[in-house]
């Protein structure tokens, strides 16, 4: 199953320190948002099940508030972007009741549109 998403702000991250404190390892990260319109695509066998999807994708399991009302600072999405997806789409979304649950699930939760806009390679 693919499942892809519209990135208008990559999220690149990288280790600028590291340091002992108090007998734990604190890292300090530094993020850099790259503009532009990118594709970011979620790959996931197909034995696994819908929710865990969601789960791995978003960092939140089931129904939650919505990614503006609360947004994740986990999951595949947040390593990728430092915004919400401008839309979703999903392979065989119209053969697939799965992949098209998905895909729904994700459009109601980061509050985008299903479909892959023109222009967007």
């Amino acid at each position: 199953m693919k499942i892809y998403l519209g990135n208008i702000s990559a999220r690149q991250e990288k280790q600028v320190g590291i340091q002992m404190l108090d007998g734990t390892i604190q890292m300090t990260v530094m993020v850099t948002e790259i503009p532009g319109q990118f594709v970011t695509t979620y790959s996931a066998p197909q034995h696994k099940k819908i929710q865990q999807c969601f789960t791995e994708i978003t960092g939140r399991p089931g129904t939650v508030p919505t990614y503006q009302q609360l947004a994740p600072k986990t999951g595949a999405w947040f390593k990728e972007s430092t915004k919400a997806p401008q839309w979703v789409w999903g392979e065989e979304i119209d053969k697939d009741p799965e992949v098209e649950d998905l895909v729904n699930r994700l459009a109601a939760h980061y509050g985008c549109p299903i479909g892959r806009p023109p222009g967007w390679e």
